[in-house]
């Protein structure tokens, strides 16, 4: 491995297309991406697969298995300077997936010197020996454990001779017994750590971790959140990500407004077509009401009708209950009422005679008779109320 230089994009632009379901091409690209890397020299394949592995670990770290999602949360490329047991400071570096069997760290010359690892886009983890940590075991009660760091903090100045601007310290619990827990509290002091800090800062390396060499103990970063940083390349990435999660955000917020648009155009027309059928039921219920009332009204008008005898069959029998001596002038039929006028020679007779008829329920003279000399008769007016149905006859 030789040390790397500026990043030349123009000639390690890779296009990667991935299928999560076939994790298999991971492994077949990192082999040949490596073949190619010893051919070359490294440094420009080596960034290429740094890259790539980049993306692989933003795009897919969610459905990837836990091995995998593990190796590919690395920056795109590891710098990593060790403290050994002596205190002195070595540099490794290591690609993300593929570190080449056999390297060996890079001592730095001239003392802590990481200007040539400028703009390579790579993070920093100090890893320090566990001989050269300070390791103190405490126990504390349960309800202090929202405010666990504070409380730390404040046992730190008073059990220990260290200040807290003076030591990294990360802790984890080992475990909880009734109202207590068993804390460990790892520390390294900031005199060893600080002048690898000032070569990082004076390069613009970004430091993520500083960590113990104890694999018991390799999950603690003893680095603050709040001076932890990553990779430019990562922080690109994520950029990128949050920029592509706010288009997505967009584009579904767009698609939201044109769906509630589209529902609300159905709404309205369901509503308009549901005002029309309601008008048009309206119409068919009063046509239909209408309809039903003709109906009764003729039923009513033939009921009645059958009810009441015909005009004919009235005049028949009354011509055939009138004497041979009698005659009619007029006769008239209406709204029950059957008038009837003429000449008899015995007028006094009718009103009894008219009154047998089963289609008549009275009778009675309409004026008094009167005496027609000339014709040697009696001139009369009857007017009878006609029966609702015929009644038996005497």
């Amino acid at each position: 491995d030789r040390a790397p230089g500026p990043w030349p994009w123009s000639q390690s632009c890779i296009i990667c297309a991935l299928r999560v379901r076939d994790l298999r091409l991971i492994a077949e690209f990192a082999f040949m991406t490596g073949i190619f890397s010893d051919l070359t020299g490294g440094a420009s394949a080596s960034r290429g697969f740094a890259a790539v592995t980049g993306f692989i670990r933003d795009g897919v770290g969610a459905v990837t298995p836990r091995w995998l999602h593990t190796v590919l949360s690395r920056d795109p490329r590891d710098i990593g300077v060790v403290v050994g047991a002596d205190g002195q400071p070595s540099l490794a570096i290591q690609a993300s997936l593929a570190t080449r069997k056999g390297s060996q760290p890079f001592p730095s010359d001239g003392g802590l010197d990481l200007g040539h690892l400028a703009g390579v886009g790579a993070a920093l983890t100090i890893t320090v020996d566990p001989a050269r940590a300070f390791v103190r075991s405490l126990t504390v009660p349960r309800a202090a454990m929202p405010r666990l760091d504070e409380v730390l903090a404040l046992d730190l100045e008073r059990a220990t001779p260290f200040k807290r601007t003076e030591v990294y310290s990360a802790h984890r619990v080992l475990g909880t017994s009734g109202e207590s827990a068993r804390i460990e509290h790892v520390l390294v002091k900031s005199s060893l750590i600080g002048p690898i800090l000032d070569a990082a800062r004076a390069a613009k390396i970004p430091v993520k971790a500083i960590r113990i060499s104890d694999a018991s103990r390799a999950s603690l970063n003893l680095l603050a959140n709040d001076q932890r940083q990553r990779s430019v390349l990562t922080r690109m990435l994520r950029r990128a990500t949050v920029a592509v999660a706010a288009i997505g955000a967009a584009l579904a917020m767009a698609a939201f407004a044109v769906e509630t648009w589209r529902l609300q155009d159905a709404v309205a027309a369901a509503e308009l077509q549901q005002q029309q059928l309601t008008a048009s039921v309206a119409t068919l219920r009063r046509d239909t009401q209408d309809a039903d009332r003709a109906l009764q009204e003729a039923r009513f008008a033939r009921a009645r009708r059958l009810a009441q005898p015909l005009v004919v069959a009235v005049l028949d029998d009354l011509s055939r209950r009138l004497p041979n001596t009698t005659w009619l002038t007029d006769a008239r039929i209406d709204d029950g009422v059957i008038s009837i006028e003429g000449h008899s020679a015995n007028a006094a007779e009718l009103v009894a005679i008219l009154s047998r008829s089963p289609y008549v329920a009275s009778a009675a003279f309409a004026a008094p008779i009167t005496r027609d000399a000339q014709r040697g008769s009696e001139r009369f007016q009857i007017r009878m109320t006609r029966s609702p149905a015929p009644k038996a006859s005497p």
